[in-house]
């Protein structure tokens, strides 16, 4: 299994495929600036508390209303993100939107 900080050295790596892609790609650069954002969160974080883990959920989530290359990279993003809340503690789904979310208890945030 995969340790955490390898985790984010990918999520990282990833970042950086983007930031590639977005210069002959318009289609990268949402994700480009998604995964920075978020990276910026998880690289600065120990551990991550329910309010980091709210706030890459809304940051997450603004790809929605893009146009953006929906592809592996992207899906191999959202795994290690993942992984990286789970091994803190959160669990993630996906709503009927395709929105991403945190379950707490019953609640879906």
């Amino acid at each position: 299994m995969a340790t955490k900080r390898k985790l984010i050295d990918e999520m990282n790596q990833i970042r950086d495929y983007f930031r590639r892609h977005s210069e002959n790609d318009p289609l990268f650069i949402p994700q480009y600036q998604i995964a920075k954002q978020i990276n910026d969160i998880v690289n600065d974080c120990d551990r991550l508390e329910i309010a980091e883990v709210k706030e890459i959920i809304r940051i997450f989530n603004t790809i929605i209303d893009t146009n953006y290359d929906n592809r592996s990279g992207w899906t191999d993003y959202q795994m290690h993100l993942t992984a990286v809340m789970k091994m803190d503690g959160f669990r993630t789904d996906w709503d009927n939107l395709g929105r991403f979310v945190i379950n707490v208890g019953e609640q879906k945030i």
